[in-house]
């Protein structure tokens, strides 16, 4: 099994791009061997409800993550990158942005601590003539995750669906 701390610098495949979709299958091992609850807080437009969840599927729990992966055959060099190093010379961020105005996904943000991710944030977008909506994804390895979807109709008030999982320690 991998640790998320063996993963940082080295997640990215010859071609320079970062894979959620394999991160995500050692986080789901990784969690899998956790003992202890989670806690998951669900808010729509506001209201909110708090569970404590002792089982918990860690492949459907963070499928949407696995699902934001941009390394597709399709999308090769449909998305530019940006790295940032810090004053040490170590890899501190990778930055992907969508040059192609018809891709769901138009960033990937990868945030590196000392010995492992920080944190990755991924901003998914659809629009359509009546509809638009937004969708932030934002997974922090070791700690938890938290999912934003922002939805818009023409005919009606925004809605906001808020999920935040603390995972256990």
């Amino acid at each position: 099994m991998t640790s998320c701390a063996e993963t940082p610098r080295h997640m990215a495949d010859a071609a320079g791009s970062f894979s959620l979709d394999s991160l995500m299958r050692v986080e789901q091992q990784r969690l899998a061997s956790l003992a202890g609850p989670i806690r998951k807080i669900i808010e729509i437009d506001g209201v909110r409800e708090t569970q404590t969840l002792d089982e918990v599927d860690w492949a459907r729990e963070l499928d949407i993550f696995a699902k934001a992966d941009i390394n597709k055959p399709a999308w090769q060099g449909k998305y530019a990158v940006d790295s940032v190093f810090a004053a040490d010379g170590m890899l501190s961020a990778l930055h992907y942005r969508a040059t192609d105005d018809q891709l769901k996904i138009r960033a990937l943000d990868v945030y590196f601590g000392e010995q492992a991710i920080d944190s990755i944030v991924v901003h998914k977008r659809t629009h359509s003539p009546v509809s638009q909506a937004s969708l932030v994804l934002k997974y922090m390895p070791g700690q938890g995750y938290e999912v934003v979807n922002r939805q818009k109709t023409l005919l009606s008030d925004e809605h906001i669906l808020r999920i935040s999982v603390t995972f256990p320690k």
